[in-house]
């Protein structure tokens, strides 16, 4: 099972997931992947350092795509 997923502080999380196995939701994610990008969106596989690879196209063996905005505010972190 894969999923698309945008995290939204004030809204909550949006995530859409697809079955690799079902024609059908692989076509209905594939169409919300390429509507996103778009609209602007970057997308993004998480990738366990808090990184991200960005990912240009869609493919459904992969389980977890995140979106952001083109224009991302992210404030300094502090601290050592």
């Amino acid at each position: 099972m894969g999923v698309i997923a945008e995290l939204r502080a004030s809204e909550g999380d949006f995530k859409h997931s697809w079955d690799p196995n079902d024609p059908d939701s692989v076509k209905n994610a594939e169409q919300m992947f390429n509507d996103l990008k778009k609209q602007g969106y970057l997308m993004f596989l998480p990738d366990g350092d808090g990184r991200g690879k960005e990912v240009k196209k869609f493919d459904p063996s992969i389980k977890e795509i995140l979106y952001a905005e083109k224009i991302v505010a992210v404030p300094r972190s502090r601290g050592g």
